[in-house]
């Protein structure tokens, strides 16, 4: 799974990669997954802004996130998980499974 804040460049091949979402959208409330899988997330709380390279999101840490489903239902084999993040807290969650 990839998730990019704008600042990375696609591959053009996603062979194996279940999700990625590129956040580059720019308006809106759905970020969409540039694979196959339909993985497109739901936008709540964040705003968009410019990133270093397109777009990216601004999470105030209150209530807002991007709901992709049961993208991390994924059994127990081997993952990965990469993302790019600027952050000015030192406390608080990144990514999660489940909110409430």
């Amino acid at each position: 799974m990839g998730i990019d804040m704008g600042a990375y460049e696609r591959p053009a091949a996603l062979t194996g990669t279940v999700a990625w979402w590129d956040l580059d959208e720019a308006a809106g409330s759905v970020a969409h997954d540039a694979t196959a899988s339909g993985y497109d997330g739901t936008v709540f709380g964040a705003s968009w802004m410019p990133g270093v390279d397109g777009n990216a999101l601004s999470f105030d840490g209150i209530a807002d996130g991007v709901d992709c489903g049961d993208v991390l239902d994924m059994g127990t084999g081997d993952r990965s998980l990469s993302l790019w993040f600027k952050t000015t807290t030192t406390s608080g969650a990144i990514i999660g499974k489940g909110y409430s």
